[in-house]
């Protein structure tokens, strides 16, 4: 999905999840739950557990993945924590995972965000270079919300995060890297109008993109948007990504007409 761009992870849910392991060689702290947390409660070395199967479908990631993490290996970011999704969300194969940056709080939409969704999705611009339903209406966002995200997290083919500020809460845009083939994958992304250009979805990207490295069968990242949408590639550009061509007439956009787009590439650092 393109990006359209101009220019509660709360103690008392650390606490209902896991608990905080010591900070690795990487700087990362990760929440977790299990044998994982008992072997770190008791100073012992993290390592993969042969016992655990391979992962069982493209892009999902069992416990032994998340302990060689934990081991620095490669480095996710400078703080991420891993939790299950709390109010009013849902298990699925992969577990939608919460990333906090210096600003923002990435983790799965849940039905409280229904109303801020459906209100970004007015805008003209998300409207013209992303493909959501023309109009917006409310029941689309919680079809989104309720149906639809469960069931790509559910699928492991398309992993959606929504971005919230932390001074404020508000949402700030939506960030997704979706299942192309075999070790690629597509970062997509749209940002709440009132919320660009201040960097948000550098920030978010990022932290979604270091995730998806540390976590996933990954050796490229592709970004796809809209010829005319300068926004996504400024982003796309200030992440590293090459824009490696135009495609013309690529796509038919809501408007009803094909239209050309840019195509680019971030191969695994």
């Amino acid at each position: 999905m393109a990006g359209v761009q101009a220019g509660r992870v709360e103690g008392e849910h650390l606490a209902q999840a896991g608990e905080v392991l010591p900070t690795g060689p990487a700087g990362i702290q990760c929440v977790m739950a299990g044998p994982a947390r008992q072997q770190a409660r008791s100073g012992q070395q993290m390592r993969p557990r042969a016992d655990l199967p391979d992962p069982p479908g493209p892009g999902r990631r069992t416990e032994r993945h998340y302990e060689e993490n934990l081991t620095g290996r490669q480095r996710i970011g400078p703080v991420i924590r891993w939790l299950p999704l709390v109010d009013g969300g849902h298990t699925a194969a992969m577990e939608p995972v919460t990333l906090e940056t210096g600003r923002l709080v990435l983790r799965a939409l849940a039905p409280a965000d229904v109303d801020a969704v459906y209100e970004a999705c007015q805008d003209e611009a998300i409207q013209f270079y992303t493909p959501v339903p023309v109009p917006y209406r409310r029941t689309d966002a919680e079809k989104l919300v309720g149906e639809k995200l469960p069931a790509q997290w559910a699928e492991d083919r398309d992993y959606t995060l929504g971005a919230f500020r932390k001074d404020t809460g508000a949402l700030v845009g939506t960030y997704c890297l979706t299942l192309v083939s075999r070790g690629v994958w597509e970062l997509g992304y749209w940002a709440v109008r009132e919320q660009r250009g201040r960097g948000y979805s550098v920030e978010a990207a990022r932290a979604l993109c270091e995730w998806g490295w540390a976590t996933l069968d990954v050796h490229r990242i592709e970004w796809w948007a809209m010829v005319g949408n300068t926004g996504s590639r400024a982003v796309a550009e200030r992440l590293g990504f090459t824009v490696e061509g135009t495609l013309r007439n690529r796509s038919i956009a809501n408007d009803g007409k094909p239209h050309d787009w840019w195509v680019g590439g971030l191969l695994r650092p």
